[in-house]
């Protein structure tokens, strides 16, 4: 798959977007900040407010700045980022209330490539069209991949390794990748503090990035 910037930016230039039937419409929500984070659960938000078919799959606790490392999911032996699980909660888990909602106690690649395994059938009966990673905090960029690679460093790695152990041919999942400047916030903080500072920016990063991809994915 071939995304054009260039269209996708004189689309948006001139307010051009394609019927939604017309785009790829998989997307895996990923940030190495977390499943629990106001920045992360904003982004999903948007996302499916815009009509995407969504899984978020994140590491259990933050795991920021760890680049290409890689390790088996374990039990969790504290509780999860804003104590959204408990300590001892399975090395993988969802939201009671939301499937599409999803930790892996593990790094942020091994989250990501977890549900694309295990999660793909359920929800897209078939590979993700795109991985959307972040908003993540940090530095201000966009960025855009023919791999995955989720994480600040060279992530998508160990997804083509784990792929030629198997003796399966590598994947390629395109990514996208936000990164602004600001502070992580619980998830909660969306609902009991609206008006804050760090919720209004996560939403209004939220609703920028989702114009980006939903446009560049319209400019086929």
């Amino acid at each position: 798959m071939k995304y054009s910037i260039f269209a996708a930016l004189l689309c948006i230039g001139f307010g051009f977007v394609h019927r939604q039937s017309d785009r790829p419409n998989n997307i895996v929500v990923a940030n190495d900040d977390g499943w629990a984070t106001a920045q992360t659960r904003a982004q999903f938000k948007a996302l499916e407010a815009a009509g995407f078919n969504l899984v978020l799959s994140c590491p259990a606790i933050n795991k920021s700045g760890t680049g290409s490392s890689t390790a088996p999911p374990t039990t969790l032996t504290a509780p999860c980022e804003f104590n959204t699980c408990t300590t001892g909660s399975p090395p993988e888990g969802s939201d009671p209330e939301d499937p599409r909602l999803n930790y892996v106690n593990s790094e942020s690649v091994n989250s990501v490539r977890f549900r694309i395994q295990t999660l793909r059938p359920q929800f897209f009966g078939g590979l993700p069209d795109l991985v959307v990673s972040g908003p993540n905090v940090g530095g201000q960029y966009i960025s855009v991949r023919a791999v995955i690679k989720v994480g600040p460093i060279g992530t998508s790695e160990p997804l083509v390794r784990s792929e030629q152990r198997s003796r399966q041919p590598p994947k390629e999942y395109p990514q996208l990748r936000f990164r602004p400047a600001e502070s992580p916030s619980p998830l909660s903080s969306l609902d009991t503090d609206p008006n804050s500072a760090l919720s209004i920016s996560a939403r209004i990063y939220a609703d920028l990035t989702t114009t980006f991809t939903t446009t560049l994915l319209a400019a086929g």
